[in-house]
C-alpha cells in the first residue's frame, strides 16, 4: 500500500441481497520528529542592560505536540520567564533576552527543547562584562603658577610653547 489512496469496505446487508460499501480517501505524512537546535556561539554583553541570543531550530514534519523550552542559567537554576529572561518562539528560531545579566551571571547556559517525539540540548557561552564607561578614571593634576613677565617675541615663544606642554600632557 502507498502513502496515500482510496479504502473500500464492502459488506453484506441484512436485508436482502444488497452489498454495503463505504469508501475513504486517505494520504499519509510525515508526523513531527524530535527538536533540533542549530549553533549560537559565544555571546557577549554588557552587565545591567538585556542581552539577546538568536538559536535557530527546526521541527521536521507534521506538528503533532507542544514544544516545551527550559533555559538552565550557569548555576544550574531554571529561569523564570519574564524575570531572568524573555523567551519569543518564532518558526526557525528562538529569541532569548536575558534580563540585566551580571558578571556573576556569565558562563554556560543550557537550553533544552522538547517535543513529545524527544529532546534537544545546546549550551551556549554567556559573557557578561562590566560597561566600558564604567572604568572611567579621573586625574587629579595639580598645577603651580608663577607669574613671569615677558614682553614682545619672547612673550609669544612661551604662550606656544605652554599651550603644547599643557596639550600634551592632558
Amino acid at each position: 500500500m502507498g502513502d496515500a489512496g482510496t479504502v473500500t469496505c464492502k459488506t453484506p446487508s441484512n436485508k436482502g441481497d444488497e452489498m454495503l460499501e463505504s469508501k475513504s480517501n486517505f494520504s499519509v505524512i510525515k508526523g513531527e520528529e524530535a527538536p533540533v537546535m542549530g549553533d549560537c556561539g559565544p555571546v557577549t554583553g554588557v552587565a545591567k542592560k538585556a542581552c539577546a541570543m538568536t538559536i535557530p531550530y527546526k521541527v521536521e514534519g507534521e506538528k503533532q505536540s507542544d514544544l516545551e523550552i527550559i533555559v538552565e542559567g550557569p548555576d544550574g537554576k531554571v529561569l523564570k520567564m519574564g524575570k531572568d529572561a524573555n523567551l519569543t518562539v518564532h518558526g526557525d528560531r528562538i529569541q532569548l533576552d536575558l534580563i540585566n545579566p551580571t558578571r556573576e551571571k556569565s558562563g554556560k547556559y543550557k537550553v533544552t527543547m522538547k517535543n513529545a517525539q524527544g529532546t534537544c540540548e545546546n549550551g551556549l557561552m554567556l559573557t557578561s562584562r562590566i560597561s566600558p564607561h564604567h572604568h572611567r578614571t579621573s586625574k587629579s593634576q595639580t598645577f603651580s603658577m608663577t607669574t613671569v613677565l615677558f614682553t614682545g617675541t619672547l612673550q609669544r615663544t612661551m604662550v606656544e610653547l605652554l599651550s603644547r606642554s599643557m596639550l600634551l600632557s592632558a
